[in-house]
């Protein structure tokens, strides 16, 4: 079989010149067909292989995950270890496959891609090792997403679903509001990546998992899958009222009024004094155009939550469907009240002056939602609610300043 030959560059160099591993002549051959990341996997395990053991060991377990912190390289340190961890990352960031990440440093993604192949099939126990030792840190640091994220992984990778499924509900519960939901896709493309190092082959698929990758689905507009999302995580979980409300959400969405209903009413059966589920079906049945059904659930979550400013942005909202422009108005006034910072009552405020012809009082109120979440201006673009006033020069000035920063 032919052998593709290396280069002279890829001896390895540290920053100050010196030749850091190994020599040219001791560099190994790699298949002509190997992938970028087989090469550049297989040259950085040559070079971890002529580094000091204990460096090289720790460096090894720094591949597996996405970053690593002088804290990561200390955990990953044996007990024994004479060296320090500051030592030992100094060597790291030398290493010419790695590079600075913020205030951390990271294996370069063909490198560290070709490694973690390697490891899994030669060599699992770097994997569950560096994975145990790295969760155990991560998972400590409560205040820090992405390490958080990386405990996610790290579990994962061991098959520790439950505790998994603990860091995914902790991200879950940290979410202000439906405009943070972008920030769990993090976890669905990391949960995805996992799947290919897992040590057993059971699935990943709690609830909670099921449930965000149906947010992402929702998000992307692909209610079909949203809604089969939610069917896994109900299938699992089918006394939770949050899944049925949420795969309501989903069939409104696609136009499937009599479904979303009937999920809504199983959720109102599992947490019959929940105003949120209430406020959900009024909701539904306004878009359905059973306005007097609407108005008689979200007046009814009004008297029984007067300040919450959800419920009054979408009896607003009912209001406006409804024409009664001068109540849609009176809602999202003591909404924005409640919550100055939140960009949907903002958004709907601008809805209702549109359609009234308000180009002025419409745009004002756009801009502070695009203030308070960019996509506020996409929205507006596709919103039907401001056709009257798109053309006009006021319009597009604020779309398209929005769109240029």
């Amino acid at each position: 079989m032919r052998q593709a030959t290396l280069p002279i560059w890829c001896c390895l160099h540290s920053p100050s010149g010196r030749c850091a591993v190994g020599s040219v002549a001791e560099l190994p051959q790699i298949p002509s067909w190997a992938s970028a990341s087989q090469r550049a996997g297989a040259i950085a395990d040559w070079a971890l292989e002529h580094l000091p053991k204990t460096i090289s060991s720790v460096a090894r377990g720094c591949a597996v995950v996405h970053w690593f912190d002088k804290e990561i390289v200390q955990a990953l340190l044996p007990e024994d270890s004479a060296e320090s961890a500051e030592l030992v990352y100094g060597r790291l960031a030398e290493l010419p496959f790695v590079e600075t990440d913020q205030d951390r440093l990271a294996y370069h993604t063909l490198t560290r891609e070709g490694l973690l192949a390697r490891y899994k099939a030669e060599t699992p126990e770097i994997l569950t090792y560096a994975a145990d030792r790295t969760a155990q840190v991560c998972a400590t640091r409560t205040q820090d997403q992405r390490a958080l994220l990386e405990a996610f992984f790290c579990y994962l990778i061991l098959s520790a679903d439950d505790k998994a499924d603990v860091v995914l509900e902790q991200a879950i519960d940290r979410l202000g509001s439906v405009y943070e939901w972008p920030r769990l896709k993090e976890y669905v493309r990391i949960g995805e990546e996992a799947k290919q190092y897992r040590i057993a082959a059971t699935a990943v698929a709690s609830e909670h998992y099921w449930w965000v990758k149906a947010v992402m689905h929702y998000l992307e507009e692909d209610y079909v899958q949203a809604i089969a999302s939610l069917d896994r995580a109900i299938e699992l979980e089918p006394d939770e009222a949050t899944y049925y409300n949420d795969r309501g959400a989903a069939y409104a969405a696609a136009d499937r009024y009599e479904e979303a209903i009937a999920d809504l009413e199983r959720a109102l059966t599992l947490e019959p004094h929940n105003v949120e589920l209430l406020a959900t079906r009024g909701s539904v049945y306004g878009m359905s155009g059973d306005h007097s059904r609407a108005l008689a659930d979200l007046d009814q979550a009004v008297e029984f939550a007067p300040y919450s400013f959800r419920i009054l942005v979408l009896r607003g909202a009912q209001f406006a469907r409804m024409h009664e422009y001068v109540r849609a108005l009176e809602d999202l006034e003591q909404a924005v009240k409640l919550d100055p910072d939140e960009p949907a009552a903002y958004y709907e405020q601008a809805c209702v002056h549109a359609q009234l012809g308000n180009t002025t009082e419409a745009c004002q109120s756009l801009e502070r939602a695009i203030e308070l979440n960019s996509t506020c201006a996409e929205m507006a673009l596709e919103d039907s609610d401001f056709e009257g006033i798109r053309d006009t020069d006021e319009f597009q000035r604020l779309v398209q300043s929005a769109r240029a920063s």
